[in-house]
């Protein structure tokens, strides 16, 4: 049987650092501060070309606006400055609208003793909305008087009379007994 050399056909070993099982990793490409400088100065080239005639371009539509201008019958201008002029109003409109609802929201607010942040709670368009509402809002929120009681423990029906013997019996509980008191007695 002839005695074949086996190793003449097997390739030739790969030597990556004595680990056989990872493949060789390929050089990273570096720039250098000059090369980065070059391809941004290019790229803001490229962009600035790209809109170059942007102010040509602006002149032309100012110009093209007064030429359609000058060409509009003076019925023309009149409707386009109505037009305007009802927008202004529609706006001017709302504006006080929703200033004279939210002073009105304020006024029913404080009436009811409740705070002026619920203001933006209330709905309504006119008066008698906000009111339905506002009863909606006071049944959530039970308003305290001023000068009621702090503590909800305290007898809340007291009269004057019963509060004044309360407040006698009180202090001759702490008063200590003026003659015969014996201390170690």
């Amino acid at each position: 049987m002839p005695d074949y050399n086996l190793q003449f056909f097997a390739e030739e070993p790969v030597d990556n650092g004595g680990d056989n099982n990872e493949p060789p990793t390929p050089e990273e490409k570096t720039f250098t501060q000059a090369d980065i400088d070059r391809l941004v100065k290019e790229r803001l080239e490229r962009e600035r070309k790209k809109y170059a005639d942007y102010d040509d371009l602006k002149k032309a539509r100012e110009e093209l606006e007064k030429i359609r201008q000058g060409e509009m019958s003076e019925v023309e201008k009149l409707k386009v400055e109505h037009e305007k002029i009802l927008a202004e109003k529609a706006e001017l409109e709302a504006r006080a609208l929703a200033l004279e609802t939210g002073r009105m929201k304020e006024k029913l607010l404080s009436a009811a003793g409740l705070p002026l942040e619920l203001a933006d709670r209330l709905k309504g368009a006119n008066e008698d909305e906000i009111k339905a509402d506002l009863e909606e809002v006071k049944k959530l929120f039970k308003p305290t008087s001023i000068g009621g009681p702090s503590n909800p423990g305290t007898q809340k029906e007291e009269s004057d009379e019963a509060r004044g013997k309360r407040m006698a019996e009180e202090r001759a509980k702490k008063q200590a007994p003026q003659e015969g008191f014996n201390p170690w007695g």
